[in-house]
């Protein structure tokens, strides 16, 4: 057999036993384990089941101690799996924002984007993770960025109804008014929603009673329709 041949396959062995054991590692949180693996690793970036890399995994875990262990050994932060979605955005999504802060320490961008426009701070808003959107808001993240639809964080937080994260970005100057792709705001998705708490807070924040979607169905319309008749006392 050609010797080109073999060391082409004598290392792509390494390498799948590399992933395999590192993932087993780190899933049954073996840290001595994964310590010597990382004492050579072969391709420490190297893609598993549905693209997961080893560090994506030990996010997905929230387990910090992995997940420094990797990065140290020179995990990239920026790959993705099929879901385009960064460590930084996994760890916004379960909420570890000690998580959070150390992938950024280390250089995780605060903007990467999925297919969908979503950035950690709307993933973050979206599962009402309150101080992680806090600490993005920190690092400088654009409170009123924009997802594909058009969705702002507080239009999301304010159709999932988290209200922690809707005073929070409301307080860091978002704008109460956008308009998402459905021609609704965020006063809209509250009140026909019947979150009155909400509904107050929106107003206190000179959201805009008036507005009327794209098929002529005011805010309190909205709300009657779905049953919530006692919103419109509060527009």
């Amino acid at each position: 057999m050609n010797k080109i041949l073999i060391l082409t396959l004598l290392l792509f062995s390494v390498t799948k036993s590399f992933s395999q054991d590192a993932f087993t590692a780190i899933e049954n949180k073996n840290y001595d384990q994964l310590s010597e693996l990382l004492k050579s690793p072969k391709n420490i970036n190297i893609r598993g089941k549905n693209d997961m890399t080893p560090l994506l995994k030990a996010v997905g875990q929230n387990d910090l101690k992995a997940v420094k262990m990797l990065v140290e050994a020179g995990a990239d932060l920026s790959l993705v799996p099929k879901s385009n979605w960064t460590p930084l955005m996994v760890a916004c999504q379960s909420g570890s924002t000690e998580m959070a802060a150390y992938l950024i320490e280390k250089g995780a961008d605060i903007n990467a984007k999925d297919e969908h426009n979503w950035n950690p701070i709307i993933i973050a808003s979206r599962n009402g993770q309150a101080a992680t959107v806090a600490l993005l808001l920190t690092k400088g993240v654009d409170v009123n960025c924009k997802a594909a639809d058009k969705s702002t964080p507080l239009l999301i937080a304010s159709y999932k109804g988290h209200n922690d994260v809707i005073k929070l970005l409301l307080e860091k100057g978002a704008d109460p008014n956008p308009v998402n792709r459905d021609s609704e705001t965020a006063l809209f998705l509250a009140a026909k929603q019947g979150r009155a708490e909400i509904v107050k807070l929106l107003l206190q924040h000179h959201a805009d009673k008036t507005f009327i979607n794209k098929d002529g169905v005011s805010i309190c319309n909205a709300a009657k329709s779905n049953g919530y008749k006692e919103i419109c006392d509060l527009l």
